[in-house]
């Protein structure tokens, strides 16, 4: 028996619910695939792309991941640590100099901060910065903009201290990543995580991603659609 026909009846009770949802449920449309440690085994696409019902979606539609762009941050600077251009330890601050922040806990307390803080999400940063976060954002703003804005910001806690997710912790990894590799973050990680496993669609910031035909636009409880913003979170959720 053939993995195919292993999971034949899995397949084949997921394309009714997959179908059966995108029709009656509050999601217009969806892709969904079932993977082995061969590759992909199936891949579908089901419903439409937007409420409108302008184009139905298929397994090249390209969708906004949101955090879980988080992953891709986080392979992408493994990936620089294996070539040695940078390491879980290193402050910071050796690797972008102009970062501050305000702190109740010693001026100096940001000086810290490693890139394994960050990743743990344990630097003691906000959960976002004063430009851009979450959803929302009807005024233009660039990724430098959003993480330079750092500054403005108190940390909410000593270095280390706590777990608190930030999303302008994940910015500053990709930001400083830059310094790093001597490439801007989408194009290392196109370059070095996208090509070799062959995501040819993988896409950066809501104006890259526009500018493609097959988008599928999200809705809120299926009822409007959502929009894109002018966002370009690189590092926490703008796949």
């Amino acid at each position: 028996m053939n993995d195919k026909e292993r999971y034949g009846s899995v397949i084949r009770r997921l394309q009714r619910r997959m179908k059966n949802y995108v029709e009656n449920g509050p999601t217009p449309g969806a892709t969904m695939s079932v993977v082995t440690s061969a590759g992909p085994l199936w891949m579908e696409g089901f419903g439409y792309r937007d409420l409108a019902k302008s184009g139905q979606v298929d397994t090249q539609t390209i969708f906004q991941i949101g955090s879980t762009t988080k992953l891709f941050t986080g392979l992408s600077f493994m990936l620089a640590v294996q070539e040695g251009l940078v390491s879980l330890d290193d402050k910071i601050i050796d690797r972008w100099p102009q970062f501050t922040i305000n702190s109740r806990h010693g001026p100096r307390e940001h000086e810290k901060i490693t890139f394994r803080h960050l990743l743990s999400h344990r630097a003691g940063l906000p959960r976002e910065p004063r430009i851009g976060g979450n959803f929302g954002n009807e005024d233009p703003y660039t990724f430098e903009d959003a993480v330079e804005s750092i500054k403005e910001c108190w940390m909410i806690a000593p270095v280390n201290d706590r777990y608190y997710y930030s999303n302008i912790g994940m910015d500053i990894v990709a930001y400083s990543l830059q310094y790093a590799t001597g490439m801007t973050y989408p194009n290392w990680t196109k370059k070095k995580l996208g090509a070799p496993l062959g995501m040819t669609t993988l896409r950066y910031g809501s104006s890259e991603a526009l500018k493609e035909d097959n988008v599928a636009i999200g809705t809120e409880t299926g009822r409007h659609e959502c929009e894109f913003g002018a966002s370009e979170d690189y590092g926490c959720g703008d796949v």
